[in-house]
């Protein structure tokens, strides 16, 4: 079980869609897309390779650069252009030429003060919503980036969480129902308001797990008007409404074997330190080794990009994309420049690099998709 949803099986239309995958609707009115496979050797996604806009690096002036501290870099985008940073402890501002503006907020735990921001969304109006991890709050800024109000989190927000109308997502504490029992571990997850106060409940999911190396995390994305749940156990993407009722899943027919005992040896040593001593090496040994999965997860983590098309990220290829069109065809594979996927802006996607020494940039490329 995914959700708190029992469905229905009775199919009543069955069909094929462009890309050639499996169409039924259930007797409970849920749209059920099934894929013998999310890759492609075709694709009609392009990510053009050549950059239109680099931020960071080396500069003369330390404005320019970027916080090589801050692993969560990224660029929101305003209504003017005005490009949008969040480093560790406060938020930059550049033209969309790239020249800097202004910089706002300081390290502390006072009023417009960060230690650690994980995330600055975009809201309508140009407001912007700053997550800070590290002291537990949800701060409002105006587009100049002055503060309106702070507020306590009101729980864990997934990353890419956030949505244009000032609502969010937020995992909550385990779900009283399963705390304490034999089965899965399941969270609560809610809507709620820019204010903090709850908007909605979406329902609870079955927590990630871990098995040393190799994770199985699903995804809570915003989606259109509602969300996307993406379990990458059992290779299935639920469509679901902003009250938490399934329209439309999304799943694969492909199953992919756990490691060898041999593979998973290898895994495992490549979990240790260079430099480890032999005492280290059989303790993990010990404590890794019994945790071989039968399976292994069908992707990585799911993001839904500015035209609400879903990216996969292929669970060893981490450069390596499968794109969903917004009701569920195949668009293809791609695989984005050597770095990593950032965020989206409209027709474009933002790509984080670091050279040898670690000094990042964050680089906007060109997106398009000819179908």
């Amino acid at each position: 079980m995914l959700g708190t949803i029992t469905y229905a099986l009775l199919v009543v239309a069955v069909a094929q869609d462009p890309a050639g995958a499996s169409v039924t609707r259930d007797s409970a009115g849920v749209t059920i897309i099934e894929h013998a496979t999310l890759r492609s050797a075709r694709s009609a996604v392009r990510i053009d390779p050549r950059p239109i806009l680099s931020l960071g690096g080396l500069h003369d002036d330390e404005n320019m650069e970027l916080d090589a501290r801050q692993p969560f870099l990224s660029i929101t985008k305003l209504g003017d252009g005005t490009l949008v940073v969040p480093e560790m402890t406060q938020i930059k501002f550049f033209a969309a030429d790239g020249r800097f503006l202004r910089k706002v907020g300081r390290a502390g735990r006072g009023p417009g003060e960060y230690l650690q921001i994980r995330e600055v969304c975009l809201l309508r109006g140009d407001s912007l919503l700053v997550i800070d991890y590290s002291i537990g709050t949800l701060t409002l800024l105006d587009r100049a980036g002055a503060q309106v109000r702070s507020f306590a989190r009101p729980g864990y927000v997934p990353i890419n969480g956030c949505r244009a109308d000032g609502t969010v997502i937020v995992q909550r504490t385990p779900a009283e129902s399963v705390v304490g029992s034999s089965g899965p571990v399941r969270l609560d997850y809610a809507l709620i308001r820019p204010d903090g106060s709850e908007l909605s409940s979406l329902g609870a999911f079955e927590r990630g797990s871990f098995a040393g190396p190799i994770s199985f995390e699903p995804s809570v994305v915003p989606m259109g008007d509602g969300f996307l749940f993406a379990d990458p156990r059992r290779g299935e993407l639920q469509v679901r409404s902003a009250t938490g009722r399934v329209q439309r899943i999304i799943r694969t027919r492909e199953r992919r074997a756990g490691p060898s005992e041999a593979e998973w040896e290898q895994r495992v040593l490549g979990m240790l330190p260079r430099g480890s001593s032999e005492e280290q090496r059989k303790t993990l040994m010990t404590r890794i080794m019994p945790l071989r999965p039968a399976s292994m997860p069908l992707f990585g983590r799911v993001r839904v990009d500015a035209a609400g098309r879903i990216w996969i990220q292929d669970a060893e290829a981490r450069r390596m994309y499968m794109v969903l069109s917004p009701t569920g065809a195949l668009l293809g594979q791609v695989e984005i420049p050597e770095g990593d996927l950032a965020n989206f802006l409209p027709d474009q996607v933002v790509i984080l690099y670091r050279d040898e020494d670690g000094t990042p940039y964050l680089r906007i490329h060109p997106l398009s998709v000819t179908r």
